[in-house]
């Protein structure tokens, strides 16, 4: 059981911050929290106030001689009026007034020309702009006010509303009644009436105001939206003086069962910190810059573990926590980010995570069943003792992942993409696919047998020594000739050699290889793709030759030129294709793997490719040695 502890107006310091949290109930003390309510008490009479202004312009235009024009002016008045409510609640604050506006003058033109009367213009003209205005100020307090109960109550009922509904009403009336008590002047109409008749304008507008107020602090919908702003100001008003997490590392911080309401938790990472049983959330004042933690449905879905809403295409959730068991079955993850997210243990069958970033995300134990992840970067992912049979990992990359004990039966594995570091210990898999046509998995292996205990490991684990970077987008051979050139100069040791360059659809893979036992595949594609980002253009590359700390400037620039033409020679058969190759380097293939955005995986492929593989290389010699062309089926 969690135990429930207040820390009412407690600000965290980073080294103050503990790691358990369970239970605790944040928000304002008690002196900040009476004033908050001052406020909105003070925004609960200014509605009433200016609606009753309403109904006091209403009953002056109700008595102006003579009849024909007062009547005309009152339609034209309350029909302006429910125009702008309607819009304001449906169409925007700003849109609906500037709508009004126009309305409110052509009305008048047309109701001018028709009573044949020119000052008939100039009255309505300003009753009617002065009642705007006052109808305006009344609905942004009334909703201001029911924002604010919305985020100050502890408990949320609809009593506390309904208390607001009949306050602004009330004193609608009563201003009404208040304002312009004496005659506005001579009309024919009876004195008896005057009174009435703001009375019932003053109601009509408190009503009016109240009805629309209720309407946008549903906190849902469209109309919810459009004052989204009004919803934004009371929550940060609410949590003003409240406890406070503002720039916090919070991950690994567990949440479990708190009431964040009226807090701070603008934090500035939230790594994997458990939110599970939450209450508050959106009462908090929270940001966007670590994952969308603003939109409702990632925080039904962080606290409670449901979503109504499976549509989570491009969301952010970089190292979300998902509770464990959560049915996240047929969501669409296309193109989302789940970098470092945890989903150990949950339900993702016959999902899609089409292109999704989830590098170094925890799929342990999770049933992954029927699931697409075509082009998938998955690099250094968890899927032990997942359940991954008949998923579809088409293009995926999975370079350093860890499939111990994963049921990999069925999998469709075309161009997917693994490491020297990935590892399928106990990996179970009776067959593969390995071809995909027409979203459909073809090419059964073994076609009329299954694989051995281990023999799917055997035939698909990449050798130690070799590492394959990927790059799609612009490849630029001069680039990546002194990217490797100035690694080979830095990092000796590891006694580099390029083994081949493969074209795999519109992804170029350059194979390294090690005679080293030391290769480290970090250092590589850090080291690589930066220096090939930096040289990335003629200017760059030059200066970087001229200024060389490792030679002299015409010993480099003899030896880039044979490391080009080296590059050239594998990643050609003929002269003509080497010049179509330089042309292809100026075009963008577009990307998930851009190595201008120092973004390069390790990745081997196993579908059929165009492939160029070095020959045995004289390491006594300084002169690039002959390749042979083959083609890897």
């Amino acid at each position: 059981m969690i135990t429930r502890r207040s820390i009412y107006g407690k600000k965290f310091s980073q080294q103050s911050l503990p790691s358990d949290l369970r239970g605790v109930v944040c928000g304002q003390p008690s002196v900040l929290y009476g004033s908050t309510y001052l406020i909105l008490l003070s925004s609960i009479f200014l509605s009433g106030f200016f609606s009753g202004l309403f109904g006091a312009y209403g009953g002056r235009i109700a008595f102006t001689d003579p009849p024909a024009l007062s009547i005309t002016l009152l339609i034209v008045l309350l029909t302006v009026s429910f125009a702008w409510i309607w819009n304001c609640v449906y169409c925007g604050f700003a849109t609906s007034l500037g709508r009004s506006f126009l309305i409110a003058i052509v009305l008048t033109v047309l109701a001018a020309v028709a009573l044949k009367s020119s000052i008939f213009i100039g009255l309505s003209l300003l009753f009617n702009f002065l009642a705007l205005g006052s109808i305006s100020l009344a609905l942004l307090s009334c909703v201001f006010a029911l924002f604010l109960i919305s985020s100050l109550s502890r408990k949320q009922t609809a009593f506390s509303k309904r208390i607001i509904a009949v306050a602004v009403v009330s004193i609608s009336t009563f201003i009404a009644y208040q304002v312009g008590q004496d005659f506005p002047g001579k009309s024919s109409f009876s004195q008896d009436y005057f009174i009435p008749i703001k009375l019932l304008l003053g109601f009509v507008a408190g009503m009016l105001v109240v009805a629309a107020g209720l309407s946008v602090a549903q906190l849902e919908g469209k109309a919810a939206q459009n004052f989204r702003f009004l919803r934004l100001w009371t929550i940060a008003l609410a949590a003003c003086g409240g406890t406070s997490f503002y720039d916090l590392d919070v991950s690994n911080v567990d949440f479990s069962g708190a009431n964040l309401a009226n807090s701070d938790f603008r934090v500035r990472s939230l790594h994997r910190s458990i939110l599970k049983g939450v209450t508050g959330l959106e009462l908090a004042r929270v940001d966007s810059r670590y994952l969308d933690l603003g939109n409702t449905k990632v925080q039904k879905l962080l606290t409670q573990g449901i979503s109504c809403d499976r549509n989570f295409s491009s969301i952010n959730l970089r190292g979300a926590y998902i509770p464990p068991k959560t049915d996240l079955r047929d969501f669409d993850f296309t193109c989302a980010n789940l970098t470092g997210a945890n989903l150990s243990k949950t339900d993702l069958r016959d999902s899609c995570l089409t292109q999704v970033q989830a590098t170094a995300a925890a799929f342990n134990s999770a049933d992954l069943r029927n699931s697409v992840l075509v082009d998938a970067n998955c690099t250094e992912a968890d899927f032990r003792g997942a359940d991954l049979r008949g998923s579809i990992l088409v293009r995926a990359q999975v370079a350093r992942a860890d499939f111990t004990g994963a049921d990999m039966t069925g999998v469709c594995i075309e161009d997917w993409s693994v490491s020297s570091k990935t590892c399928f210990t106990n990996v179970r898999c009776d067959y593969i696919f390995r071809k995909y046509q027409d979203g459909e998995p073809i090419d059964r292996y073994p076609a009329d047998r299954y694989f051995e205990p281990g023999e799917f490991a055997a035939l698909y684990a990449e050798p130690e020594d070799v590492v394959e970077l990927v790059f799609k987008g612009e490849f630029n051979i001069a680039a990546l000739s002194l990217a490797l050139y100035k690694l080979q100069t830095d990092a000796p040791e590891l006694n580099l050699e390029l083994r081949g360059i493969e074209q795999r659809e519109d992804l170029w893979v350059a194979k390294i290889r090690s005679t080293n036992d030391s290769l480290n595949e970090r250092l590589i594609e850090e080291r690589l793709a930066l220096i090939y980002k930096n040289t990335d253009n003629g200017n760059v590359r030059q200066e970087t030759i001229q200024y060389s700390i490792y030679r002299e400037y015409e010993e480099t620039k003899r030896r880039l030129a044979e490391s080009e033409q080296l590059i050239s020679q594998l990643a050609t058969a003929t002269g003509s294709q080497a010049i179509a190759l330089k042309e292809l380097s100026h075009r963008s293939a577009g990307n998930t793997f851009n190595i201008t955005d120092s973004n390069v995986g390790n990745i081997v492929g196993t579908g059929t490719a165009q492939q160029f593989h070095a020959a045995d290389q004289d390491s006594a010699s300084d002169r690039p040695s002959s390749y042979q062309h083959e083609n890897k089926s």
